[in-house]
């Protein structure tokens, strides 16, 4: 298992608050984290970052689909996890299809997701 000051988080949100604060809650538990407020940045960021261990990213961000597309070719062993927000639940589907490990509802419950993404870096399944 990863200690956390070892495990890195790729957010992609669009959103600068709900970004700004996801980002700040996980650094107050010890992880890297990596913004991106848009795809060409968290491609970016997926290109120059060997090792990422999580990849959470909003589908609402326009061309989602290219990040998660991307990370499964260039970081194939990240945990891709989705924050779902006004996306139907094709677009769910479609994440999953290619290569989501999972998705979280909006407004984010954080010990809901930092449970998933501790269980994940554990070898431990979701759900």
């Amino acid at each position: 298992m990863q200690q956390r000051g070892e495990t890195s988080i790729l957010l992609a949100e669009r959103g600068p608050a709900a970004r700004e604060s996801l980002s700040e809650l996980f650094r107050d538990e010890g992880y890297q984290v990596l913004e991106a407020p848009d795809s060409a940045s968290a491609i970016n960021h997926i290109n120059n970052n060997d090792g990422l261990h999580v990849i959470l990213t909003d589908l609402d961000m326009p061309a989602w689909h290219s990040i998660i597309r991307h990370a499964r070719a260039v970081a194939p062993s990240a945990f891709i996890l989705c924050m779902v927000g006004c996306a139907s639940n094709c677009d769910v589907t479609e994440a999953q299809r290619l290569g989501a490990h999972s998705h979280f509802l909006k407004p984010l419950e954080f010990v809901d997701l930092h449970q998933s993404i501790q269980k994940l870096l554990a070898g431990k399944p979701l759900r």
